[in-house]
């Protein structure tokens, strides 16, 4: 998706980025983390996964009521 951002193919409102630990989850998310043209959500380390990214989700439909 930073590719697709970066070369103007996308202009996401957001980007959630909580992948669970897989191969190089921490440099993704640290790239997601340093980028400033979209706005992120994301967690720091290898922590992440489904449940965290519903928790997410439901937190920012509970801003909007």
């Amino acid at each position: 998706m930073l590719r697709m951002v970066e070369g103007g193919e996308a202009t996401p409102a957001l980007i959630i980025g909580i992948p669970v630990g897989f191969v190089k989850a921490v440099e993704s998310k640290q790239a997601l983390l340093e980028q400033d043209k979209v706005p992120t959500i994301a967690s720091i380390g290898r922590k992440g996964g489904s449940p965290i990214v519903v928790s997410s989700i439901h937190a920012l439909f509970y801003q909007t009521v």
